[in-house]
């Protein structure tokens, strides 16, 4: 890394003294020492940009053992140390620092009658984009329910890993699981006792669930039934929107 400086720095050493040692040291400096006190001097934003995008003179220095970045770090220099702490959370380019969510909003086209205990509401529900990458997994976190006719049904909500193509999962109709029942990774029942009544509609939040699910697929969409436990009756074919919460890995 060329000729080292004879005025050797010292723990405790100035970012000023260090340039100093390098002016008055009448060698010819490494030729990735300035650039370092440079991003040294320069403050948080230069360096943690170097870490950032690799910087090649800095990683060599680093590799090298170089002297002046040595006694920076060795004197415990509070900008180096916060701008490498920053940078370390700041290279995090693969967005899991701080975590992932999803959230998918159903709108639920229902039949304006009375529904027995065993009947599919809804029809087959595709939770599109719940998982972050194809056949990944994510956490189940969070179901919300909106029952505007206030009937505070009974349902059991079955989520499934891919499409369940051989179910019979039709509106108003009886629900079969058939073959599919493999593909249910998670049930979640919402009990009428879940329910809260606020100006006439009937909201119901079942959260922490913490429930892992994974589409067995090359997808990142899972898919869901909702099945009456309870025997409602829908005023509306617009009554009941449902939200997923996902925690994506």
């Amino acid at each position: 890394m060329g000729q080292h400086i004879t005025n050797e720095s010292r723990p405790g050493d100035t970012d000023n003294q260090l340039l100093q040692k390098i002016a008055d040291s009448g060698a010819s400096a490494p030729a990735d020492s300035a650039a370092i006190v440079a991003a040294i001097t320069g403050g948080d934003a230069t360096l943690t940009a170097a870490v950032q995008a690799g910087d090649a003179t800095l990683t060599a220095a680093v590799q090298a053992g170089d002297a002046t970045l040595t006694a920076a770090v060795q004197a415990g220099d509070a900008a180096l140390v916060t701008a490498v702490n920053l940078g370390t959370v700041a290279t995090q380019t693969n967005r899991t620092v701080g975590g992932l969510t999803s959230l998918v909003e159903l709108d639920l086209t229902v039949t304006a009658e009375l529904y027995a205990a065993g009947d599919s509401v809804g029809g087959k529900l595709t939770l599109a984009n719940a998982l972050r990458v194809a056949s990944g997994t994510a956490i189940l976190d969070s179901i919300h329910v909106l029952d505007r006719s206030n009937s505070k049904a009974g349902l059991a909500i079955l989520i499934f890993s891919a499409d369940p193509g051989a179910a019979t999962i039709t509106d108003g109709a009886a629900f079969v699981a058939s073959t599919d029942d493999v593909k249910v990774v998670a049930i979640v029942p919402l009990a009428a006792t879940d329910y809260t009544t606020v100006n006439a509609k009937a909201y119901a939040t079942l959260k922490t669930l913490g429930i892992v699910v994974k589409a067995s697929a090359a997808s990142t969409s899972l898919f869901a039934a909702i099945v009456c436990v309870g025997a409602p009756t829908f005023v509306s074919t617009t009554d009941v929107h449902v939200k997923f919460g996902f925690l994506q890995d």
